[in-house]
């Protein structure tokens, strides 16, 4: 395995931006056959209720509370790399015992998914907190936006092929083997895991630049403290965690919807979700470009009322007919991947960006550790509260309905918070929105595939190039 090097090389730099890519791709294949709708489904299909998909969808999150002692681990081996790989390695090796669950009875096959899930998320917690610190010392501060946009915006391509062969091969197997529909997710898995190994390989050939040397034995309340005394972090900090207990309110539940209340099959749910994942695509390189010019902020105050209003919309789905309720659909799907893609990208370089060099370890992790308990505890809140509310009759409305609304109001309280953020570069929200037409104006005119792939392929020489000029510049003026 490569070493960690103090100074990196044009080639290294070049070789890992292209390494950290491709195990975005091999990474989103991963979980597209293991989570997500799939797994939704495979719980369903086990005889999970409206609690266990609470709990399945909280488990992600909840474990990353280890991550606090995966500080401690990173600051004291220092070696971000090799935590990573041992950590994601052994996390993927758990995905292969729930491709066996179908074969064990009956009784114990939801409490092994979730024990098994438990593991499988929280060793991974470990790889997230070294991971997190690695690439905020590996790809350039100026570029995060739009390196993270081409990352996306590859996985999600080979995301949606994924998705729908999966969703149009689940729908056949169940149609014509009814009675073995289960044993299809044991190929998911499987497959799941060969590929998830592979991307293990891939993050071995990522160069890791050195940790800033230590000054003393690291203590973790000193660690933990630094983030929550930097007022600037705090605030950021005081708007993620309500805003993502309010999206993960409603979230974890469209799939649920569409399955259990408007009992749509689940091809076509996966065809809709690729629908959003191609207007994730297109707004992954507008947001990334606008995150670049202007702020992350800025983009924020944008994409997350935007998406409160896709939240609200899935109440009119069932108010009509079934032409009426495809089309609500098409639109809250839009909606969905306009802001999910501008709310991904801005929350992750944000985060990044306002954490200090030298600290990012221990920054990072108390953001996603917050996160975490926020993001986990909220679907078990709207699980437990739709099995209350499954029975109870609503005027024009059903049980999820209820928490689609109480989380639309929620979503409203961080966003006060977030107008008090710091960030270098703000401007105000028409600025944006006149540089959204202008960016999709230029997309389109763009659009040819071949301009794509080229643009994409050389991103990170482009990168390598602006980074030195960038650096040759200070020179001089220094």
């Amino acid at each position: 395995m490569i070493r960690t090097k103090s100074m990196l090389t044009e080639e290294e730099i070049r070789s890992s931006l292209t390494s950290v890519l491709r195990d975005g791709i091999t990474t989103q294949i991963m979980l597209i056959l293991t989570g997500g709708i799939f797994l939704i489904s495979y719980t369903l299909d086990l005889g999970g209720n409206n609690v266990i998909i609470g709990l399945i969808v909280a488990i992600p999150s909840i474990t990353q509370l280890i991550q606090i002692p995966g500080i401690m681990f990173v600051e004291r081996f220092r070696n971000r790399r090799k935590i990573t790989v041992f950590a994601a390695g052994l996390s993927r090796l758990f995905l292969l015992p729930i491709a066996f669950i179908p074969f064990i009875p009956f009784d114990i096959r939801i409490p092994v998914l979730l024990i098994i899930i438990s593991l499988h998320y929280g060793v991974g917690a470990i790889g997230n907190c070294s991971w997190d610190s690695w690439m905020k010392d590996l790809i350039p501060t100026e570029h995060l936006g739009r390196f993270f946009s081409r990352r996306m915006t590859y996985a999600v391509a080979f995301g949606i092929i994924v998705s729908f062969f999966t969703g149009l091969m689940i729908d056949y197997w169940q149609a014509y083997i009814p009675d073995q529909k289960l044993i299809i997710y044991s190929f998911l898995y499987i497959i799941g895991f060969i590929v998830g190994i592979i991307g293990v390989l891939i993050v071995s050939t990522i160069y890791e630049p050195s940790m800033t040397i230590s000054t003393g034995k690291p203590r973790i309340r000193k660690l933990l403290r630094a983030p929550l005394n930097d007022t600037n972090f705090r605030l950021l900090l005081l708007f993620l965690i309500p805003w993502n207990f309010a999206i993960n309110l409603a979230a974890p539940f469209f799939v649920v919807y569409m399955i259990n209340i408007l009992q749509i099959d689940l091809f076509l749910i996966v065809i809709f979700q690729i629908f959003a994942q191609i207007t994730n695509i297109i707004f992954f390189r507008i947001w990334g470009n606008i995150i670049d010019k202007y702020s992350n902020k800025s983009v924020l105050l944008i994409v997350c009322p935007l998406f409160l209003t896709g939240i609200i919309i899935w109440v009119f789905t069932t108010a009509s007919n079934f032409l009426l309720t495809l089309i609500i659909l098409v639109l809250i799907h839009l909606i969905l991947g306009i802001s999910s893609a501008g709310i991904n990208l801005a929350t992750l370089n944000i985060g990044l960006k306002l954490a200090p060099k030298g600290s990012a370890t221990s920054y990072l992790a108390v953001r996603n550790i917050l996160i975490a308990i926020a993001a986990g505890f909220a679907p078990l809140v709207a699980g437990i509260l739709a099995d209350l509310l499954v029975g109870v009759k609503f005027p024009f409305i059903n049980y999820l309905d209820v928490i689609f609304i109480i989380a639309t109001f929620l979503g409203v309280i961080p966003l006060i918070i977030l107008a008090r953020v710091q960030e270098f570069g703000e401007v105000k929200e028409s600025t944006v929105l006149l540089e959204v037409i202008t960016q999709m104006k230029n997309y389109f005119r763009l659009l040819p595939v071949s301009a794509g792939v080229r643009q994409m392929t050389h991103l990170p020489s482009t990168i390598l190039r602006n980074n030195n000029s960038s650096k040759s510049k200070n020179k001089h003026r220094t």
